[in-house]
């Protein structure tokens, strides 16, 4: 019977725990503005909104950590962030990756402040990514002004690495993230 505890340990693949990764404070960032909106996560997220000169769009940038637990795993991005269609173009990278344009996938949850602030939660990526067991870096860098070429505009409230199911709530937390 001894013998055959190696054996069994072989045929069985390393288990994946179930990981959500609730990302709202910044590593480093230089978005000078902080909206004081009560859909917000914490009422307040890092933002570009008052900046006129549309050739300082390309200056922005938002970096978070995440620490991915031993075995790594595939996880999913989600972005809970200002209307697309009113903010600045912007591309995102984890580590040292390819940088990727960002184009988020439809809105599956929507709030609005005031009757013209918009928050929507949106997947990032369509196929899962891998990620290693570790310290990473997700890095994401305005490309320029919101598609009206007036001003540089973003707001970006929370984002979410998850290897399980994510269903949006607003500002709510699922039960069991992870809060670095």
């Amino acid at each position: 019977m001894r013998s055959l505890i190696p054996l069994l340990a072989l045929s069985f693949p390393m288990l994946s725990f179930a990981e959500t990764f609730w990302l709202e404070q910044p590593a480093a960032t230089n978005f000078p503005d902080s909206p004081n909106w009560e859909i917000l996560s914490g009422e307040k997220a890092p933002a570009v909104m008052n900046v006129r000169d549309p050739d300082r769009s390309e200056s922005f940038f938002i970096e978070y950590e995440v620490t991915v637990p031993p075995g790594g795993g595939d996880y999913k991005i989600w972005g809970r962030n200002y209307d697309p269609n009113w903010s600045s173009t912007a591309r995102w990278r984890l580590d040292e990756e390819e940088w990727q344009e960002w184009r988020p996938g439809p809105a599956l949850d929507r709030k609005v402040f005031l009757g013209t602030f918009v928050m929507q939660w949106h997947p990032w990526v369509e196929d899962p990514i891998h990620l290693t067991e570790g310290v990473h870096r997700f890095r994401l860098e305005l490309t320029g002004p919101r598609k009206r070429g007036d001003m540089p505009f973003f707001v970006l409230d929370v984002l979410v690495l998850t290897n399980e199911e994510f269903i949006p709530d607003g500002s709510h937390k699922p039960n069991g993230v992870t809060t670095p």
